[in-house]
């Protein structure tokens, strides 16, 4: 009589595995990191199991086993440093040799936490080849909730802040002993929720869902994403580059980037913390309303650059019915259409409609400048227009500029239209003077 298929009812099995070992992984390939999973099942179990990876090394008891099948186990993991616990109660097994000294394992379940509450749906198929020899991992998840799992772990705290269900697929391929290796290839959808990650997002910023394929591969330390698409505040965006993560920061970011519209309000409120502070404070004061469109973003972050080179920011774009202030106290120039640069050190507008009290402003210029440091520290404006003589003088005689009052000049006294370009450059402070202002003009020519 052979014995081929064993079916197990119900057994307890505790499956014991290191959050360090991963980390170690994550940081490249090491002979002190095995990722070995310590399990303590019924004897029986063990015993098969073993069996069916080294038949040759047990007794011929099980030398024609070639299936087990387990029927409703109750999984407990539990984290060796900080004795964090999941339960996968009811869980489905399947365990066939695949070939000489090779395992594999399929299963079924639901991941739950110590206080009940559900973690996701697991379906997996692994082939583990040996004792010491490579490991295969595929996953189907299904509506993971990420800060269940991480919760009282200190691997990959980054995860704890995407508060938004998740389905994917996952495959990990882990390398044979002793220089263990780990490449994970992950696509993923993330549904409405929100996601909060310091330093950048410090409080939650709602999404209504974010899409993702990525590949990591520890022996170059790189996470290679192929492809990131985000919904949010009624605009697309996408994303792909490579990331080097460390274990608590990120070293290395190049990313290339793009988005369709956004109003204003919501390009500061997405606008991630620490990146151009400069720019997102200027925009916040001075743009009261409007839209950004058809954006295309580079971004580089290198830590071990130069300190004058460790950050790189690029955000080409085009904006119309802004409202934008760009010399207080005198009038903002509204429905601004145009397009724009933003750098880290910069922010150039070039506008090609709108009007400023009633003028119009087509080929004026905003350049501001020094966002290297905590707000912008000068700006050069070169602003256009054409109208009444009257309207323009009266425009240009707003603080903090008084040039017609200056010149002794009375609106009201003249007639006729004209053009006049006004070149200022001036310090970006809270109070400004005419003689804070240089002011070079081409005088209007009245007819």
């Amino acid at each position: 009589m052979r014995l081929t298929q064993i079916v197990i009812t119900r057994p307890d099995v505790r499956v014991r595995w290191s959050a360090k070992a991963i980390e170690t992984l994550l940081e490249g390939p090491s002979g002190n990191s095995t990722l070995d999973l310590e399990l303590d099942a019924p004897g029986l179990l063990t015993e098969i199991i073993n069996a069916l990876l080294a038949p040759d090394a047990l007794a011929s008891t099980f030398s024609t086993l070639d299936h087990v099948a387990v029927d409703g186990a109750h999984v407990t993991l539990v984290e060796d440093a900080s004795g964090t616990t999941w339960l996968m109660p009811e869980t489905q097994l399947q365990f066939r040799r695949a070939q000489s000294q090779a395992l594999h394992v399929s299963g079924r379940g639901t991941l739950m936490t110590q206080g009940d509450s559900q973690a996701g749906q697991l379906d997996f198929d692994a082939t583990v080849f040996g004792q010491k020899g490579r490991r295969q991992l595929d996953v189907k998840l299904s509506d993971l909730r990420l800060p269940l799992l991480v919760d009282g772990l200190d691997i990959l705290p980054v995860l704890a802040g995407i508060d938004m269900p998740l389905d994917g697929d996952m495959r990990i391929d882990l390398s044979a002993k002793p220089d263990r290796s780990l490449v994970f290839l992950l696509d993923a959808h993330a549904k409405k929720g929100q996601v909060a990650l310091a330093p950048w997002y410090p409080e939650p910023r709602p999404f209504d869902e974010i899409s993702t394929s990525v590949l990591f591969d520890s022996t170059q330390r790189a996470l290679e994403i192929t492809g990131l698409s985000a919904r949010f505040a009624d605009t697309e965006m996408f994303v792909s580059g490579t990331i080097f993560p460390q274990q608590d920061r990120l070293s290395f970011i190049a990313l290339k980037g793009g988005f369709s519209a956004l109003g204003v309000d919501d390009l500061s409120h997405y606008w991630p913390r620490t990146v151009s502070n400069g720019g997102r404070e200027w925009i916040e004061r001075n743009l009261e309303s409007g839209r950004i469109s058809n954006g295309e973003l580079t971004f580089l972050h290198d830590e071990e650059a130069h300190a004058d080179e460790k950050a790189g920011l690029q955000l080409d774009f085009q904006f119309d019915q802004l409202v934008a202030h760009v010399l207080r106290p005198m009038p903002p120039i509204l429905g601004a259409k145009g397009r724009g640069r933003l750098t880290d050190r910069g922010l150039t507008l070039h506008i090609e409609g709108g009007e400023a009290d009633g003028l119009p402003v087509a080929g004026s210029q905003v350049v501001l400048s020094g966002f290297g440091k905590s707000e912008p520290t000068a700006a050069d404006i070169q602003l256009k227009m054409s109208g009444a003589l009257p309207q323009i003088l009266r425009l240009i005689d707003y603080e903090p500029l008084g040039y017609t009052t200056a010149f002794g000049l009375d609106p009201d006294s003249l007639s006729g239209r004209g053009d006049l370009v006004a070149y200022l450059t001036f310090p970006l402070v809270k109070s400004l003077s005419l003689n804070d202002v240089a002011l070079p003009l081409m005088p209007p020519w009245a007819t």
